[in-house]
């Protein structure tokens, strides 16, 4: 980053071109003739899906503003892979108007864990800190 905040800002323009160059699918399963609710749109690559996290210490991604679009959010995907600062990711969740919950704090360190497509998983948090913990991978009981 060279601290240029227009090289940092990213338009819609600049977000398809990146996922473009990338090979990488933006998939939105938006039916609007339907009552079901529609899932958030989310990146995919070599059939897994971008799940962002919080792996440091201190306050969680996900365990703090329970946004589940926040999970997936492409552009933030695009963010964090260009090393983009906190404050961008931050600027873009008020921008979003995703609301009091994203506070600038969480928003600086997350990381990417590519799940693969359909696995179903689910976000532990310890301390603030997050993992991504795959059903496949996790024992699972059954009363």
């Amino acid at each position: 980053m060279n601290g240029d905040s227009s090289a940092d800002s990213l338009s819609s323009m600049d977000f398809e071109s990146s996922v473009m160059r990338k090979g990488t699918e933006v998939i939105s399963n938006v039916n609007y003739n339907s009552r079901k609710i529609a899932r958030a749109p989310r990146i995919i690559r070599d059939g897994k899906v971008a799940v962002i996290y919080q792996p440091h210490h201190g306050l969680g991604w996900y365990s703090e503003h329970r946004i589940e679009a926040l999970l997936f959010a492409p552009e933030i995907v695009d963010m964090i892979e260009r090393d983009a600062p906190g404050s961008k990711v931050y600027e873009y969740c008020r921008k979003m108007n995703y609301g009091w919950s994203v506070m600038d704090t969480i928003c600086y360190g997350l990381s990417i864990k590519w799940v693969p497509l359909s696995e179903e998983f689910r976000i532990h948090e310890s301390n603030g800190r997050e993992s991504v913990v795959l059903k496949s991978s996790d024992q699972w009981f059954k009363a």
